[in-house]
């Protein structure tokens, strides 16, 4: 390996990852398609759970990279070591005496076991791909981690500049004064029993109603909205803002946009981001607009309308306020009340054992090629060292330790 451990083992788990997550978005894709779109709570938590599986996966991998390149430095690196735990320093291609493996009945050369062939006897589907490519990538870990660095600090630099102009968009807005849109918050915080105030204000920044803050959270509303929706339409905004609010969804957005620009290099956790952040749209929308088919309707009108006052706005504050698509959004509360309840329970049952199915699979593929390209470098770490000619000995069957004597060879 071209870089030193930890940095090694830090890129490797960037380039598993990258792929992992890849996986984890297809089976979510999967999953979404089964969960009818009114069980929102069921949608959120599957994509909640795709990007804790995408971290989760990330953890697994770096300990298991590691610690096979700590075994196999400690086998190389100490003969004392390799001597008191021969069945390991064997796997990682370390040329021991024929005693110091319990090999009795002859007393010539070495035995050693070459870290390819434990693979090759696993029977990995696509591990003689792996390997190789493996292999060929040692040479740009260092590129990979510094492309990794680059991006990930243009990524943040953009987020605290984001989060710079909501702060100067939070100092410049202006208290809402017209007495019926406070009346109308003061009557939506009693129906949600919340002691803790929120401030209505407005600004001539933003394009589209937003919350700020989680401390002393700040309903934003773009400037003349008020006057431009009906009393029923103002009250729904309010709603939906609300339920942000109560929901705690602004501090997630904070922190999930902090964890996207860490997996700037993931295309494929970066999609289960945005889908959480649709997800969580879709939760407040039936939370503001679900019901009866009329209150859904009125819901429906005040979204095309707020669309239609839509103005733009910087993306860096696009980027921590967020937003849906609302086609989608739409469709989704039109479909809300026609689905039945032994539909949802029964296509909740498939999304779970599909998402059963799909866990267990990625696992096994995500952890069982992250061994492969690891064993794979670690032999052609033994290649670049000045070894004395041994003995190769397959593998036991079972993973054990040699058993008998190997027919002697060369190694190849």
């Amino acid at each position: 390996m071209t870089m030193g451990g930890a940095g090694s083992v830090f890129a490797w788990t960037l380039i598993h990852s990258a792929w992992q997550a890849a996986l984890v978005a297809g089976g979510l894709w999967v999953v979404l398609r089964l969960i009818p779109g009114s069980m929102t709570r069921a949608r959120t938590a599957s994509a909640s759970a795709a990007l804790a599986l995408v971290l989760g996966l990330g953890f697994a991998t770096w300990i298991a990279i590691d610690a096979d390149w700590q075994a196999h430095d400690a086998c190389w690196s100490s003969e004392s070591y390799a001597l008191s735990n021969p069945a390991r320093c064997t796997s990682h291609g370390v040329p021991l005496p024929a005693e110091a493996l319990g090999i009795e009945g002859t007393d010539s050369g070495t035995r050693v076991v070459l870290p390819w062939a434990w693979i090759t006897l696993s029977g990995i589907p696509g591990a003689r791909i792996v390997g190789p490519a493996a292999v060929a990538t040692t040479d740009w870990l260092a590129a990979v981690v510094l492309a990794w660095a680059a991006l990930t600090v243009v990524a943040l630099a953009r987020l605290g500049m984001g989060f710079r102009k909501l702060r100067g968009v939070l100092r410049r807005s202006r208290p809402v004064s017209a007495p019926a849109p406070r009346a109308l918050l003061r009557d939506a915080l009693r129906r949600t029993r919340r002691t803790r105030p929120v401030a209505l204000r407005e600004s001539d920044e933003i394009g589209a109603p937003a919350v700020a803050g989680w401390r002393r959270p700040v309903i934003l509303l773009p400037a003349g909205m008020c006057e431009a929706l009906a009393l029923g339409q103002l009250g729904c905004v309010l709603a939906h803002e609300l339920a942000h609010v109560e929901r705690g969804h602004f501090a997630l957005n904070l922190v999930q946009r902090i964890l996207e620009c860490m997996l700037i290099v993931s295309p494929g956790a970066l999609w289960i981001s945005r889908r959480i952040r649709e997800e969580r749209e879709a939760l407040c929308d039936l939370a503001a607009g679900g019901g009866p088919a009329d209150r859904r309707r009125a819901y429906v009108e005040t979204l095309l309308r707020l669309e239609s006052l839509r103005a733009p706005a910087g993306p860096a504050l696009l980027g921590l306020l967020g937003e849906g698509s609302l086609l989608r959004r739409v469709r989704r509360l039109l479909d809300g009340g026609t689905t039945r309840r032994r539909e949802q329970v029964g296509r909740g049952l498939a999304a779970t054992l599909v998402a059963a199915l799909i866990l267990f699979a990625v696992v096994q593929v995500g952890i069982s090629a992250a061994a492969v390209s690891s064993w794979a470098v670690m032999e052609h770490d033994i290649d670049e060292r000045e070894v004395p000619e041994f003995e190769i000995a397959a593998p036991a069957a079972d993973g054990g330790a040699i058993l008998q004597e190997p027919p002697a060879s060369t190694r190849s």
